[in-house]
């Protein structure tokens, strides 16, 4: 509730922003090459024009083209593999297409992707719809999953597309090549991210398997699933209603922060105006030593940064990111083993 309420209220303030994007995309999609604008109240950032040549640019058609082709495709799957209607479908597309400002907004001021919240508020949409609907319960909970896990990975894309781009513009690239380079990574991801789901599960049975224990992994994020998935799915909501006065408080404190920080506070002082996006992920993550690392790192980056930014400018981000993938490759690597009976677990007994 609270890194939901935030990250709307959030954006709702950014919504003059928001709708110049809108603006200027619908007026090239209906083919007008300038947009008017009003040079008395511009910003600044609006006066910045695209320094990429009109030959290196992204054609309307090609993205576009690309969009239809990926939410046709999805309805298929969806309705094919996961018997999901096609009305509940378009909405959860445009949950997920809402959602994604969602995602980029928190993500440009936190530096971190809500997609958990993201898919729960998309979880409780469509949870009203197929109990209005009165479907299966079954049925339903596969639905409600589905169009959760829509929301998420289109917000989580989102953001990693944004983030890439902005690196491209930053560097002079050309954003033509990185659209195809996109598309191109993304044809490949499909099939590794299958490959890499069945070794997983190979490795792990009880990824798949909910009767056996997960002693490998603690998957905090699974529980909250389930436990949105039957709640907004079961008959009667299994929530006491503390937690839900609770969760209406701080909600409404989080949303009353947004105004105070921008009309009240100084500009010199925002920085200490409590982030409740930062709140809330504190909230969700059960596990001490996600919280713990996070602070280390933190306090080991402000010292590099402040003693040498010169050297934290060049290598820091990097290691940052080489901790992380290593990390990825490390726990791939294990999953391999456990499946080739070489882990040490196994070669004890």
């Amino acid at each position: 509730m609270v890194m939901l309420v935030y990250s709307f209220v959030e954006v709702l303030w950014s919504s003059p922003m928001l709708f110049r994007g809108f603006r200027t995309t619908f007026s090239r999609l209906l083919g007008s090459k300038r947009v008017p604008r009003r040079p008395s109240s511009a910003s600044q950032e609006e006066k910045i024009e695209d320094p990429a040549p009109p030959h290196e640019q992204v054609k309307t058609w090609q993205w576009v083209g690309g969009l239809a082709i990926s939410s046709l495709a999805t309805l298929l799957v969806g309705k094919l593999a996961f018997d999901m209607d096609f009305g509940i479908g378009i909405v959860a597309l445009l949950l997920a297409f809402v959602f994604s400002f969602i995602g980029v907004q928190s993500s440009g001021t936190t530096d971190v992707n809500p997609v958990g919240t993201i898919a729960k508020a998309s979880q409780l949409v469509i949870g009203g719809i197929t109990r209005g609907q009165g479907i299966d319960v079954k049925k339903a909970q596969k639905t409600n999953l589905l169009a959760g896990a829509l929301a998420s990975q289109a917000a989580s894309h989102s953001v990693d597309m944004v983030g890439d781009l902005k690196t491209g513009h930053l560097l002079g690239a050309s954003p033509a090549s990185q659209f195809w380079a996109q598309v191109a990574g993304s044809f490949l991801g499909i099939w590794l991210s299958v490959i890499l789901f069945v070794l997983f599960a190979s490795a792990y049975p009880c990824i798949t398997d909910l009767t056996i224990e997960c002693t490998a992994f603690g998957m905090p994020a699974v529980t909250a699933w389930r436990s949105v998935t039957e709640a907004v799915t079961k008959p009667e909501l299994p929530i006491p209603p503390s937690s839900a006065k609770t969760a209406l408080v701080l909600g409404v404190v989080a949303a009353l922060t947004v105004p105070i920080k921008y009309h009240l506070v100084p500009v010199e002082y925002r920085a200490w105006v409590p982030n409740w996006s930062g709140i809330g992920l504190g909230f969700v993550v059960p596990q001490t030593y996600y919280p713990i690392a996070m602070v280390i790192g933190a306090h080991i980056a402000q010292y590099w940064e402040s003693t040498a930014p010169a050297s934290w400018e060049v290598w820091g981000y990097s290691l940052s990111a080489g901790l992380i993938a290593g990390e990825g490759i490390g726990g791939m690597v294990t999953a391999v083993l456990v499946v080739l009976n070489l882990d040490a677990a196994r070669r004890a007994h």
